[in-house]
């Protein structure tokens, strides 16, 4: 399953492709980005970046934008791929992964396309293949085609491999004729290590029809006399959205001291807790996880050096580690090789290495790294953090301990080691603010991990820990306990990380006593008393609890969301039949244009012709079926077989791509809607038939923009409906509770601007009317505090629901009378969508509720609307 932000960049991705199909790439760019295209001298077709950074996803990314470039941009079915990877180290990587059908990367490649081939550069020398029936992905690296070595050499060397696919041509039979010719789509993997001088003038010389970078640090600055050009971005991702979504483990926890000893035995310490919390972490999720402790250790160089096998050594005499969970791997011992460090059969724990493991190299399980080497030079801790950061499972842990990285670095210099590792992040795509609020230290005066300021909260009070002789875990994760407890089983201490609001208190601190013994109940009360004598003053560390939109229907009441308003939507077999059709406007096509037109130097042109008597398109059943429903419709045709088999083709298109469709149409309504509109475009005068089917993948769109607007005007009566019945209610129980543990912002670099945000960090301000309007908020002395809602964050946000989708309003902001004010600020234009979707919600939801408040701010107005409050 894709990740929220990964689904967002191919997103993006798409409708840069459609706009600049009816534009050009600088347009669409414009148009997509707010920005400026920045245009390579002599190429005219697209070259743009997506942003990702290390730990990202960018082949799983990559593999699902070859259906958009290739079946949605050049609207063909196939075509030809060359991927260009950093390193031979990662292109092995990548073909591993998507020549193996039993890799999730290579089954997304098998949903989107049903005829594929695979090969490095190497291989398609010897390997035939072809791009007219089969998507064909060739990887290799940027010194796959370059002259100045041997095998380089060969990529324009003749070869009679290519003889079938040239011999129409007066050209040489080489891989390079052949790109040229195929024009290919050019998937550049960290392309600041390739797209510099002779790298670009090669690449550029292949006639590539799209190019996309993926880069965890895009090229900022133009300079042509160099040949460098910056890049495009399409579109960004933040390290901060790796961190929501669970791919990387954050914040890394960083411990120095000057003793390589006490290095070692910290990092096993850990380990060994990690284990532990592993091991229940299992019981709850059926996950299995075991920590390993990563070691890097001196070269040989004197008597006082912490070598390899003087670790190993230590592991085993002083610290009684079985020598078969320990492996060296170094350029002599390679003990990890062939081995699957995943399998529950693995029984190694420690990971001893003198250099840098081999590029490409990660662990999902190695979450300690020690260092008791010299670690001056800032490349080594570069080229070992990245191995620790890679989540297990790539999904929130129970245990919030297993959701970090832990480094331990024999060193008497804190801020220099934080630094570099700061610059290690920076290189690997986070922002800079973000890179200094990832690392935090480890042996902080508070005892809980959890708790330490910077991006994942604020800081703990000492007098709100309590110590347990034993602890049940467990008892602890329940939901009513959970969002306000922190447990450390190293201390048998438990903390106070969040406060109930006073209506929770009573029924929480009698939950929390019936899992703890009598003597500390006592405790407990002293800490509820001086936090209800001192409310006022920690406002700030108290949760803001909002209620939950909800509808009743027929007794029952369930949250408003995306699912419920699908229960409402009827399209009816007469309105699908009186929305089959599409007019000019909706569809068209150029019938002066070629199917295929693929040129070469020397202008040559190749058509490749439709058969409309081509019963290959699927199978006897599935046409059969189709026919049935066009002579249902007593429809006329001249071609019931081929139209039969065009309808099943988008049939299976749309509902691979659109896989909410059946919660709203059978298959059969989807099957008569997309064979109605096809006959009925074979009788208008503007359709070459024989153009109709190449020209299927915009065909697909056009009836599912169609859909999809039958779908809306639904949803709109729907609401209407709702809103006309008064349907929505609001009660205690349904609530959504901001936390310091949930509130995950792509941090504003203005945050400390701020007085009264809940948060040390401020969520990223979309305009600079909207950072003032948060100053005039956070300078008003009747607030307490205010959060900026961060939007997109279905999980973590505050939202209720329109026709369109979730709103996300901008503030929340908590008065000294108690009240809280929901708050929306829409600037100088007035905006139709707001005023009609999602302001009517805003005041619905507004005024069910006693103590909350829902407004709208505009430019001219807003302090007012604030003051009355």
């Amino acid at each position: 399953m894709l990740k929220k932000y990964q689904k967002e960049s191919l997103e993006v991705l798409d409708s840069f492709c459609q706009k600049t199909l009816s534009t050009t790439p600088v347009q669409a760019f414009k148009d997509v980005t707010s920005n400026q295209y920045l245009e390579v001298d002599d190429y005219t077709n697209p070259y743009v970046c997506l942003r990702v950074p290390t730990g990202g996803g960018k082949t799983l990314i990559a593999t699902k934008s070859l259906r958009i470039l290739v079946n949605e941009y050049l609207n063909i079915d196939y075509h030809l791929i060359f991927w260009l990877a950093p390193s031979d180290k990662i292109v092995t990587q990548t073909l591993e992964a998507l020549k193996d059908k039993r890799h999730f990367y290579r089954q997304q490649l098998d949903k989107d396309f049903d005829n594929i081939n695979i090969m490095s550069v190497q291989e398609s020398y010897k390997q035939k293949f072809d791009p007219n029936n089969e998507l064909v992905i060739i990887i290799g690296t940027i010194q796959s085609f370059r002259t100045n070595n041997k095998d380089g050499r060969k990529f324009y060397d003749e070869n009679g491999n290519y003889q079938e696919l040239l011999k129409s041509y007066d050209v040489k039979y080489s891989l390079e004729n052949v790109m040229k010719l195929y024009k290919p789509i050019i998937i550049l993997d960290e392309a600041h290590k390739s797209s510099t001088g002779l790298s670009l003038e090669n690449i550029l010389a292949l006639k590539p029809s799209f190019i996309l970078e993926f880069t965890a640090t895009p090229v900022t600055k133009t300079s042509k006399a160099k040949s460098i050009y910056a890049s495009n971005i399409l579109f960004s991702v933040t390290a901060t959205e790796l961190k929501k979504e669970s791919m990387i483990k954050l914040p890394i926890l960083l411990k120095t001291i000057d003793d390589k000893k006490a290095i070692l035995k910290d990092g096993i310490e850990k380990r060994m807790y990690l284990e532990e919390l592993a091991l229940r972490e299992e019981i709850h999720t059926s996950r299995y996880i075991r920590p390993i402790n990563l070691i890097r250790a001196d070269e040989n160089r004197g008597d006082e050096a912490l070598t390899y096998d003087k670790i190993k050594n230590i592991l085993i005499e002083e610290f009684k580690i079985k020598e078969d969970e320990i492996a060296i791997q170094t350029d002599n011992k390679k003990e990890i090789d062939g081995i699957n460090l995943l399998s529950p059969d693995c029984k190694i724990r420690y990971i001893i290495t003198v250099e840098a493991l081999k590029e490409g190299w990660d662990c999902p399980f190695a979450y300690v790294l020690s260092v008791v080497s010299n670690m001056k030079s800032s490349t080594a801790i570069e080229q070992l953090i990245g191995r620790v950061l890679r989540m297990p499972y790539i999904e929130e842990k129970d245990k919030k301990e297993l959701g970090y990285a832990y480094v331990f670095v024999a060193s008497d210099s804190f801020e220099k080691v934080a630094n570099d590792i700061g610059q290690t992040l920076i290189k690997s795509g986070f922002e800079q603010s973000e890179a200094k609020q990832s690392i935090n230290k480890s042996n902080h005066t508070n005892e809980y991990v959890d708790g330490i300021g910077s991006l994942w909260g604020d800081m703990l009070y000492e007098d709100r820990q309590i110590h347990l002789d034993t602890i049940n875990i467990d008892d602890f994760t329940t939901s009513k306990l959970d969002p306000y407890i922190s447990v450390n089983i190293e201390t048998n201490n438990i903390s106070m990380i969040n406060i109930p609001t006073k209506a929770k208190r009573p029924k929480f601190i009698k939950d929390l006593k019936a899992v703890t013994p009598e003597n500390t109940h006592k405790k407990i009360d002293v800490i509820f008393e001086k936090i209800n004598q001192q409310n006022d003053s920690l406002v700030k560390v108290t949760d803001i609890e909002l209620p939950k939109l909800l509808i009743e229907h027929d007794g029952d009441i369930s949250i408003f969301e995306d699912g419920t308003i699908l229960d409402y939507i009827d399209i009816s077999d007469k309105e699908l039949i009186e929305n089959a059709s599409l007019n000019i406007d909706e569809f068209s096509i150029n019938t002066n244009e070629h199917l295929v037109i693929i040129d070469i130097e020397n202008e040559k042109i190749r058509n490749k012709e439709i058969d409309t008597n081509n019963p290959s398109l699927f199978d006897e059943e599935e046409n059969e079926e189709m026919t049935k429903i066009i002579n249902e419709h007593n429809i006329e045709t001249n071609n019931p077989n081929f139209m039969a088999k065009l309808s099943n083709s988008i049939y299976n298109i749309i509902v691979g791509e659109y896989k909410e469709i059946h919660q709203l149409l059978d298959s059969k309504q989807i099957k008569e809607f997309i064979s109605i509109i096809i006959i009925k475009l074979e009788k208008r005068e503007d359709i070459d038939l024989h153009l109709l089917e190449s020209k299927k993948y915009q065909l697909k769109r056009a009836i599912l923009i169609k859909i999809k607007d039958m779908v809306l005007n639904s949803k709109k009566q729907s609401f209407k409906m709702l809103f006309d019945k008064n349907s929505f209610t609001v009660n205690n129980e349904e609530t959504f509770i901001f936390t310091s543990n949930n509130y995950m912002p792509n941090p504003d670099n203005r945050s400390k601007n701020f007085k009264k945000h809940k948060y040390e960090n401020v969520h990223k301000f979309d305009s600079m009317e909207e950072y003032e309007v948060a100053l005039y908020i956070d300078k008003m002395p009747n607030v307490n505090t205010w959060i900026r809602n961060i939007d997109s964050d279905p999980i973590n946000s505050f939202w209720l629901l329109t026709e369109t989708g979730k709103f996300y309003p901008d503030f929340i902001i908590n008065f000294d009378n108690g009240k809280t004010v929901v708050a929306e600020y829409k600037g100088k234009v007035y905006i139709p969508q707001y005023e009609l979707t999602k302001k009517p919600i805003g005041d619905v939801w507004g005024m069910l509720n006693e103590n909350c408040e829902f407004i709208s701010l505009y430019d001219n107005n807003f302090k007012t609307i604030l003051n009355d409050i």
